[in-house]
């Protein structure tokens, strides 16, 4: 690969490189990782319950967001939680399917804040605080992929059939 290039305060890459980065991103047992966090925050995470912030730790904690048993369940929960809202919102409301979709994917995604409070009441460790965290920053990075998805297929539905009009009756409104 050729060398990276600073330009004006910004790193630039050759289209190659673009392209060699972006391949590796999506082979085969690859993906974009949606659930990470800042260096700060992390190091935050970690201060609370006195583990050193360090790459090793990090790629440590990711991994066990990734791998713990059962986590599959807590994104089809997501997924399943803006199925529900959304489709309860379309019936209730009337309100468009797409959009009862795209807002139940905004609030589908879990808020550690009061079982953190119950926790703190009732002495629970740390580690376990951090893991209930960890497992919010996966079903959040969830949800926003979901919302992404969603958020494009509403957009579709609205410009495709602009697209489909005839050229006479797209200048008459």
């Amino acid at each position: 690969m050729d060398e990276l290039k600073e330009r004006g305060g910004t790193t630039t890459m050759s289209k190659q490189e673009l392209e060699t980065i972006a391949q590796s991103m999506v082979a085969k047992g690859k993906g974009i990782l949606a659930a990470d966090e800042s260096a700060g925050t992390i190091k935050r995470r970690f201060d609370s319950i006195k583990i050193e912030s360090n790459e090793k730790n990090r790629q440590a904690y990711r991994d066990m967001l990734l791998t713990t048993k059962g986590m599959e369940e807590a994104i089809a929960g997501v997924i399943l939680a803006t199925m529900i809202t959304g489709y309860t919102l379309h019936w209730a409301l009337g309100l468009p399917i797409m959009i009862a979709l795209l807002f139940g994917s905004l609030i589908s995604a879990t808020d550690p804040i009061s079982v953190l409070a119950l926790f703190k009441d009732m002495n629970v460790g740390k580690r376990l605080a951090v893991l209930i965290e960890g497992e919010s920053l996966l079903n959040d990075g969830t949800a926003v992929v979901l919302f992404q998805i969603l958020l494009a297929g509403a957009l579709v539905s609205i410009v495709y059939p602009l697209l489909k009009k005839p050229k006479m009756l797209q200048n008459s409104g």
